[in-house]
Order: structure tokens, then sequence, then C-alpha cells
């Protein structure tokens, strides 16, 4: 085994001495003072600008952030930018309300006010919802893949806390994030080039990414925007049962094509395609410190490909819309199975589990939108989406049928075939179809100039049918093949009252609700455990006050937010005694807490931005299992109590616009799992972030993890290796990352 490195402080203060002083050696030769000055004076005007108005179009309508009568938060490109930020796990935790299930690239996913029941992934549709510019991401039924897309290029990170489903749908029980990319502009060519490094401690391995954007007017009224993106994360965890260290490494690629017409003044047609690869060597849960412990790699392929096509059409008295998308989807895994059936099982050495998954999603969407000037606005449509989902589960062991054959006294003379036929010990299909039919409204009226109520609702209709197919195989004997369906119809409600003293001061009362599909669970009732064959919808209802507040002359910016979520026949996995799981409907559960978020900024240099999340969250109904029941009043796994964030801006008034970062994250401790003792969080980490800018170029030096903290983020389950999958902080990553705009 090489040697690994382990990067002390003095190291990394030592790196971002020499990044910067080598960035003004590169610089010194040329007249830059003035130029400089320049663009200090234009980046500050710029951040003062963000300060006065962040448009954000999550609500299916442009808004001023905080004319909004709900929780939002948008993290600029300028923000992520400085953050050096690359994926969600970069950013996402600074938002107030939020955890970050962080498993492995392509199915980690976020939770929103404590809106989960496990903090793995949720086996069927996730309590979040996810879009790219307002085209869906997510599906219903298992979660394939859950795009974590890269950030270069995009214009900001909406999120919206708090249920989404009177205006997009189900899937948003917590609320939704909603990527913005640029859109292709005839205004002029643009471009920009990124390229970066990283390095990771306790690891010999190296990270790089490269990423390129080409904007070209094609002529006055058509333009295109192309973006690719090719990145590789740097493994960090030894693998002591394939002998391989930094396993865990992972490789992205992807791109985006904009394509954009403008006919005529009243007609604007995009188009967006859309594709994200991920290929991650091995998993990243761990057996104990940096190392974990399979027979062969654990491999993960989440792949992605969306085309979209989005028309907007002035007619006057209204803006119709008509958007039509298509998704597709495939993932493939394979996990070391040996622990299930023991080492040796038919003369093996391993036993793989493989996983093929693929979903066609079909998304389209019609609405009509009036003018934002008048007092009376509205918003009415319609929607339609439907998913086809198939899934296939095998387990191999090779040579299982020679075995057999060979030894036919313990399992008769020629049984090879019927009990193990492709060398596989299981083999298990799975074809759903969900399809979802909506009608939609919402209409806000200022009655006042002060006061605006918004009255909003959703009537769906939704079905789903399940078909599951078993081979009679040695590993899972029990034979069956069933085709079960369901429908649900609902309505999802929104009414809030704003009252808006002037532009710096409004507060705000909301009642919303969300909910998601029923669906079948993976495995029917057995002889000796009756687990139900289907599983029905949940829904929630939320109460929110919320204050949003800006004090002499963007000094201090205050938000402040309330609320309660009452969470109705949740829909819960469990896990049955031979080690299959379940989704099964069960009681209730409470959430409620208040989240603070303040930005100072005694000078136009210096800002500092804190957000406090506190969330009291817990089950209003026993809820039973095979192995226990967890009592009422348990918390949610992953939902702690207490969460804080600080962000310290520094934009010293020096040549080349130095830019200094300092950010800090506190967790507190929350349940892995209903029942388990390991808890995660309860820890504190740092960022350093630094950047100068010199004419088109600008020079990015990062330290994630400064003090290279060591802690769980999540221990969903205990695999069939006995040990927990328990994934840890990423450790002290330290970057750096060099960009060119046109």
């Amino acid at each position: 085994m090489h040697h690994k490195k382990n990067f002390p402080l003095s190291c990394v203060c030592l790196a971002l001495l020499s990044a910067s002083t080598t960035f003004s050696a590169f610089a010194a030769n040329s007249d830059s003072q003035n130029t400089n000055a320049t663009q200090k004076q234009s980046h500050l005007k710029k951040k003062r600008d963000d300060v006065e108005k962040i448009v954000v179009t999550a609500t299916k309508r442009k808004e001023d952030r905080g004319d909004i009568a709900g929780t939002v938060d948008a993290i600029s490109q300028d923000k992520l930018e400085s953050m050096a930020a690359q994926s969600l796990s970069d950013y996402i935790t600074q938002v107030p309300g939020v955890a970050f299930n962080n498993l492995i690239p392509g199915v980690s996913e976020v939770v929103l006010r404590g809106m989960a029941t496990t903090t793995y992934h949720e086996q069927n549709q996730t309590t979040t919802g996810y879009y790219l510019n307002q085209i869906p991401l997510s599906e219903p039924g298992w979660p394939i893949v859950i795009p974590d897309i890269d950030t270069f290029d995009l214009q900001r990170v909406e999120v919206l806390r708090g249920p989404q489903g009177t205006l997009f749908g189900s899937s948003s029980l917590g609320g939704l994030i909603n990527y913005v990319a640029n859109e292709a502009s005839t205004d002029g060519f643009d471009a920009a080039i990124e390229a970066g490094m990283t390095n990771v401690a306790h690891s010999s391995d190296t990270g790089y990414s490269v990423k390129g954007m080409f904007n070209i007017p094609i002529t006055d009224t058509f333009a295109a925007r192309l973006v690719a993106v090719h990145h590789k994360r740097a493994g960090y965890l030894d693998n002591i049962g394939t002998g391989k260290d930094d396993a865990n490494k992972s490789y992205t690629d992807g791109g985006r094509l904009s394509l954009v017409w403008d006919p005529t003044d009243s007609t604007h047609i995009s188009w967006l395609s859309m594709s994200q690869e991920i290929d991650t060597k091995d998993q990243s849960y761990i057996s104990t410190g940096y190392q974990r412990d399979s027979l062969i790699p654990e491999e993960t392929k989440p792949k992605i490909t969306l085309h979209s096509l989005h028309v907007d059409q002035d007619l006057g008295f209204a803006t119709l819309t008509v958007q039509g998308s298509y998704a597709h989807k495939v993932a493939d895994n394979t996990l070391d199975y040996t622990g299930a059936y023991g080492q040796g099982f038919l003369g093996t050495d391993d036993i793989p589990t493989t996983g093929h998954y693929t979903t066609d999603s079909y998304n389209g969407e019609v609405r009509l939108t009036s003018p934002d000037a008048q007092s009376l606005r509205w918003i009415v449509g319609t929607m339609y989406s439907h998913n086809d989902e198939h899934m296939v589960d095998r387990d191999h062991a090779k040579g299982a049928v020679d075995y057999i054959n060979d030894h036919p006294d313990d399992y008769g003379d020629d049984m090879g075939e019927t009990l193990a036929g492709g060398d596989l010990l299981y083999d298990y299909h799975v074809h759903q179809k969900f399809t979802e039919k909506a009608l939609f409204g919402e209409l806000n009226y200022d009655f006042d100039p002060q006061w605006t109520l918004t009255l909003g609702g959703r009537y769906f209709h939704t079905t789903n049918n399940s078909e599951l197919h078993n081979y009679y195989k040695i590993g899972y004997p029990l034979a069956f093949d069933y085709d079960e369906g369901a429908s649900d119809t609902g309505f999802t409600p929104k009414v809030s009252l704003r009252y808006k003293l002037n532009d710096n001061l409004m507060t705000y009362a909301l009642y919303s609700e969300g909910y998601r599909v029923g669906g079948a669970n993976a495995m029917p009732p057995s002889t000796e455990y009756n687990s139900p064959l289907t599983y029905g919808s949940d829904s929630d209802k939320n109460y929110e006050l919320g204050l949003r507040s800006d004090w002499l002359s963007h000094l201090l910016s205050l938000d402040f937010t309330v609320y309660r979520v009452d969470w109705d026949n949740i829909q819960v996995q469990m896990s049955r005694g031979d080690g299959f799981s379940y989704t099964t409907n069960a009681g209730g559960a409470r959430n409620q807490g208040a989240e603070l978020s303040f930005t100072l900024r005694p000078t136009d240099e210096l800002s500092w931005q804190s957000n406090v999340t506190y969330l009291d969250s817990k089950l209003t109904s026993d809820l039973p299992s095979y192995s226990s029941t967890v009592p009422s009043g348990s918390r949610l796994p992953g939902a702690s109590k207490w969460t804080i964030n600080n962000i310290i801006t520094w934009d010293l008034d020096l040549p080349y616009s130095p830019r200094l970062m300092l950010t800090q994250h506190y967790v507190s401790k929350a349940p892995v799992a209903f029942n388990a003792e390991m808890q995660r969080g309860g820890y504190t980490t740092y960022d350093l972030k630094t950047s100068v800018v010199k004419g088109n170029y600008q020079l990015n030096f990062y330290v994630n993890n400064l003090f290279d903290k060591y802690g769980i983020v999540d221990s969903p389950y205990v695999g069939t290796n006995g040990y927990r999958s328990t994934t840890i902080l990423q450790p002290r990553t330290i970057g750096l990352t060099l960009s060119w705009k046109y």
C-alpha cells in the first residue's frame, strides 16, 4: 500500500500564500491598477444590485424574491462561483432548513424541513422535487437517478421550502429545487472556460475538472449555447477487500445544449437538451475509519438524458406557455451480496448482485399567465405526466449450474438449470407505470397597495400499475407473478395573505399542501411475513408565518419564518426478517420549527450572513414493524434539532480584487434510522475560499473541511456484510480553479 498524504494546516496556509503570490506575479507586468479598480467597483456594484432585487421563477412567473409569500432562497451564479461550488454538497447545506443525505453522486437526496423517514433515499417517490428550468427531473416510484446538476453556467439555484403541491404536483412534500440554467442569447458571442484540480486528505488520488461554454448568435433572432463538463472526484477510501486504494473515485461527464428562437417580438421558443453520466468506481460507505470492505468493487453508473421544448406567446391579456419534455434515465449498479449467502456458497468466491434500472418520463404543461402590472394576477394551467419504469435485480454465482450438477446428493440430478439457470441465484423484474393529470390555478389580488391575497388549488388524478415477476431460483425460491394497480384523486389548496408595508418590510401567513403518489411493494406478502402488497399516497399540511425585512440601506437584511407541517398517512420504508424491505402507510408526524437568516453589510466590502434553523420533529403515533415498535414521539431520521451556518465575505480594497470567504456549518445530532442508537451530525466544519481577478481571468483557491473533521453523515441500514452502511464527511479537500470569461 502506498503512502498517504495528510496535509497539515501549515501547508494550507503556504498554498494559499503561494497561489496569491503566483497570480500577482503573473499580472505584475501589466497596467492593472486602473483596470482592477474599475473591476472592483463593478463587482461591488453588482453585489449591491443583487441585494436590492433577486428575481426568481420557481413560482412560474418572474417575481422579486422579497415579494413572495413563502420561503424561497436563490443562490446566484456569483455566489456559486465564490464558493467554488461544483455540486450540491458544496452549497445546499448553507440554505436554512436543508439536510443532505450525501451517499454517492447521482443518488444523494436533499431533505427540506426534516420531511424524510430515512437518511438513505426513499424507496418510493422523493419528498423533494427537482427541476431544471421548471422541467421535472424526478418521477414516482424508486428514485433511479437524482440529478446533481453541475453548477457551471447556472444562472442560479432556487430552493422553495414547504410543500409546493398546488403549482408543481406530487413529490414536493418538503419543497423543491429548481436549477436555472442560462439560455442561449442573441445579444452577442459569449464564452467561458474553467479548469481545476483537487487533493483530498488521506488520499494519493487527484481530482480535476474541465468545463467550457460557448454562446453563438447565429442570426438576430436565433442563438445556440453549448456547455460541456468533465469532472473527476478523487477517491479517499481504501477497500481492504479488493486491495484498491482510493477506491471511491468517480467521473462525471455532461453537457447542455440551449437553442433560442424569437421569430417575433411576442414569441419566444427555447429548446434545452441535457445529458449527465456519473461513473462511481466504488461505494462511499465505510467499515471503519477511511476504509471499506467488499470482495468486489461496488460500482454505480447513473445517467440522465433530457430534451425539452418551451414556448412563450404573448397574447396581450396573458402569456401562453406550452412546455413538453422527455427524460430517459439509466442506472447500473453492482453490490457485494456474498455476505447474504456466505462465502463459498455453491463453490463461489463472491456473489455480486446487479441492478439495471431504466425509466422514460414524458411531461407536458400548458398554462396562461396574466401580466404582472395589474392588481388581479392569475395563473391557470393543465399538466400531464407519464412514467414508464423497468427494474431488473439479479444475484450472480459464477459456476453455480455446474456446481449443483456436480453435487446430485445435495440438490438432485441435473438440477443446475432449474435452481440456478444462467448462474443466477435471484432473478427479479419490475415494470411500473405512473400517470398524473391535473388542473391548477393561482390568483393574486392586491385589494390595496399593502395587502395581497393569494388563492390557489390543484385538482389531480393519478394512476399506477405494477407488474412484478420473480423467477424460481435457489436464492429466493418463492416464485411470483402479479399485476397490481391503483388510482387516486385529490385537491391541494393554497391560501396566503401578504402585508407589504414598503419595499423593505413584508410579512405573510401561508397555508399549503403537498402529496406523493402510492405504489406497489417489491415483494408480495409471504406465509411468514404478511407485509402489505401496496401502499397508498401520503400528504402534508403546512402552516407558516414569515417576515422579510431590509434595514438602513441594506446594512441589515432579515428573514424569519416559523412553521408547522402535519404529515399524514406517512409512507415508511420497513424491513422484513428475510432481508427484504417494503413500504407501508403508518400514522403521522409533526415537524415544526423556525428559520432565521440575516445578512449584515457594515461596508460594501464586508458581509456576514448567518442562518439558524430549529426543527422539532416527531412521530405522532406508534409505528409498528416486524422487529420492534417505533414509539410515538420519536424523532424522524436525520432531523437535526439545530443547524447553524455562517458565511463571512470580505472583498479587499487591493489590486486584483481579492475576495476571502470563510464558511461555518454546524449540525446537531439526529438518529440515522428509526430505533437506531447511532446518530449523525454533532460536528462543526469550516471552509475557506479566496479568489483574485485579472481581466477576464479569475483564480479560486479553496479548502473544504478546513480542520479535516471526521463525522457521520448517514448510516441508514445494516448491510449483508454485517456492519452499518455508514458514510462520512469528505476529508479536507484543497482545490484550485482557473476560469476565463469572454
